[in-house]
């Protein structure tokens, strides 16, 4: 499918804009879903759409003017989130096909974003290729990749003698999933008896930062031993990476006002952070 774009509905309209999609000519809907992305108390339904074409916008126009719907949104890939009251069909036309410029063109240039102009064949090609690359995503750092362990001191112990890695900082993750720093002081033997045994090291030597994360000796990794590997974007790059996210129907681990978690395809979980807000013990081994 050419285009990708995700309609955000009312909850009570969802049935409803399921039917209106799913009639449009060589259109699906990948995915169905719910988002509280204005809060629990008041529910979207999220249609992960995938189109050959945008006329299925029209249909979508059609359907709220017939029947008086006063609440209906496109989220692009690069996350810009478009109010359709707010714009006509041409608008909203044009701008899927800026956002996805490599997509067929198999409707009428209703509101094109590009000029037509006479090209050599080697111009041609060589635009061609730079307006099908999708928007960057420019990844600013890495802030630690973080692994799985089963017992916690020894994995300290290890990376400490092989590696060079010191210990920079540990921490306790509370019910909730916040964690707590835990003091310079702290003692593996007194942790043991008092029963506040760290859930997280920090370990580093030069630019390279793990997390170890303890996961129990009882735990199975036949997954993957890795918990995350958390890097650090721009605003801009979040927000795709936010939409590609829900446009691909990747796994959502968990997110923040300020992070979120996904499993890729292969089983790799990332954190995706935004620049300036690195956990406060990275702030401060880092210098920041």
């Amino acid at each position: 499918m050419a285009y990708r774009f995700v309609l955000e509905v009312p909850e009570a309209d969802r049935k409803e804009a399921e039917v209106v999609v799913g009639a449009a000519p060589e259109t699906q809907i990948v995915v169905s879903r719910l988002t509280y992305s204005d809060g629990v108390d008041n529910p979207y339904a999220a249609l992960t759409i995938a189109a050959e074409n945008v006329r299925v916008i029209g249909d979508i126009y059609g359907w709220m003017r017939n029947d008086r719907k006063q609440d209906a949104r496109i989220v692009l890939l690069n996350g810009q989130r478009l109010s359709l009251l707010d714009r006509t069909p041409d608008d909203v036309v044009a701008l899927i096909r800026t956002d996805q410029p490599w997509g067929e063109r198999t409707v009428p240039r209703i509101g094109d974003h590009t000029e037509e102009k006479v090209m050599s064949d080697a111009t041609q090609v060589e635009n061609a290729v730079a307006t099908a690359a999708p928007p960057a995503v420019e990844i600013e750092q890495v802030n630690l990749v973080s692994i799985n362990v089963m017992d916690l001191r020894k994995a300290e112990a290890f990376y400490r003698e092989f590696f060079g890695l010191e210990v920079i900082g540990r921490a306790h993750y509370d019910h909730d999933g916040k964690y707590r720093l835990l003091g310079g002081d702290y003692d593996w033997d007194r942790a043991i008896a008092t029963e506040t045994v760290a859930d997280e090291s920090f370990v580093r030597n030069g630019e390279l930062i793990l997390g170890l994360r303890r996961v129990g000796t009882g735990a199975r990794l036949d997954r993957t031993n890795i918990d995350r590997i958390s890097i650090q974007v721009d605003a801009a790059s979040y927000r795709r990476l936010k939409a590609k996210v829900l446009v691909n129907s990747l796994e959502l681990l968990g997110e923040s006002q300020a992070s979120f978690r996904i499993r890729d395809p292969f089983g790799v979980p990332w954190e995706i952070t935004l620049a300036g807000l690195l956990p406060d013990i990275l702030k401060r081994s880092l210098g920041a």
